[in-house]
This record gives C-alpha cells, structure tokens and sequence, in this order.
C-alpha cells in the first residue's frame, strides 16, 4: 500500500474519534482517565471474549450460521456490557459525570475497532467505514450511558440488562446480510436506525438519573 493511502486511511480513522474528543473535551471537560481505562478493559475483555469463543463457538456450532452469530453476539454482549459495570461500579464509581461516561465508550469503541477492523498497512478504509466508525462509537456512548445509569441511579437498575439486550440485537443483525436473507443496503439502514433509536432511548434514561 501507497504511503498517501496509508495517510488516507489514518486520517478516515481518527477524523470522528478526534472531533468527538475535541468536543468532549472543549465542552463537558471530559479527562483522559476514563478513555485510557476504556482503552485498557476492552483489551482485557477481549482476552476472555476470545476464550469463551473458543469454548462455545465449535465447529458444530459454525456449520449453523445463524447459531453461530446469535451466540457470538451473546458472549461480545455478556463480556461487554460487564465490563462496563464492572469499570463504572469498582474502578472509577467517583467518576459519576456524562463526560467520564462518554470519554469511558470512546475509549472502549476505538480499541475495538483497531483490535477487531482494520490494518492500515493492508486495507482500504472508505467513507462508508468512516461512518461505520461513527456509529460505533454512538452505540457504544449509548450502552455505556444504559450501564452509567443501572450504577449511579437506584431506580434504573434495569440499565444493564438492556445494555445486554440491545447489544446481541445489534450485533446479531448482520447475520441477516450474510445468511443472504436482506440486502447490504438493508442491513446497514437498519442497524443505523437501530442504532440512533438505542441512543435517543439511552439518553432519556439517563436524564432520569438527575446527574445531567
């Protein structure tokens, strides 16, 4: 690969991360503590993630596709959403501002993008990447902002469980688009839709915590 498409790529990668940071920072005052733990724990979950992988996903699980994305979206849930309350609950439980919360889900969707997406060096990043980056990191700010809430709030307990829920639906949706039941046009609007619906769902919850 060209060294101007490598240059290409990094700035398609970093140009939404970087805004939103810029933002977090400028306006909510977001400290780099919190993105750093989110750096670190999406790295030791996948440590384990990719343990239970392992042990669940069998090659006789793999010759049914369906059971095979319906049960990987469960464990990248199960692991992920635990990770964050166990962070916001044990690790940072002081931290207890939106912008913690925020820079925490930043953190934690762009080690999963630069562990599970992309090699600069070999692969092409194209705008609709770009967007997907975006999306990434919107679900995982709504998610974070459900388990925030189930920590902070007594009354919103239910938080992680949806966390949870709308997690494997989320990641379950592409098994549509590769078991060639919808279009790859129809698979990304949905998950985008799904997507900005969990996000405005989220937010509201956490307006409910009175911490905003």
């Amino acid at each position: 690969m060209k060294v101007f498409e490598i240059i290409r790529n990094t700035i398609l990668f970093l140009c939404v991360p970087v805004c939103w940071w810029v933002f977090l920072r400028k306006k909510l005052k977001a400290d780099y503590f919190p993105l750093l733990v989110g750096v670190i724990s999406y790295m030791m979950l996948s440590l384990l993630r990719g343990l239970a992988r392992v042990i669940v996903l069998t090659d006789g699980v793999r010759e049914n596709p369906w059971l095979f994305y319906f049960l990987s979206a469960v464990i990248s849930a199960v692991f992920e959403e635990t990770a964050r309350l166990i962070v916001f609950k044990r690790l940072i439980p002081s931290r207890d501002t939106v912008s913690d919360c925020l820079a925490y889900a930043l953190g934690h969707a762009e080690a999963e993008v630069i562990l599970t997406t992309h090699n600069f060096f070999t692969d092409e990043v194209t705008v609709i990447d770009t967007v997907g980056f975006a999306e990434g990191i919107a679900f995982s700010s709504a998610v974070s902002l459900l388990v925030f809430s189930a920590v902070h709030a007594e009354g919103l307990r239910i938080g992680f469980p949806m966390a949870v829920l709308f997690h494997v639906l989320i990641d379950f949706i592409p098994a549509f688009y590769f078991c060639g039941t919808v279009s790859i046009g129809v698979y990304l609007l949905t998950e985008l839709l799904f997507t900005v619906g969990i996000t405005i769902y989220s937010y509201k919850t956490y307006k409910q915590t009175g911490l905003i």
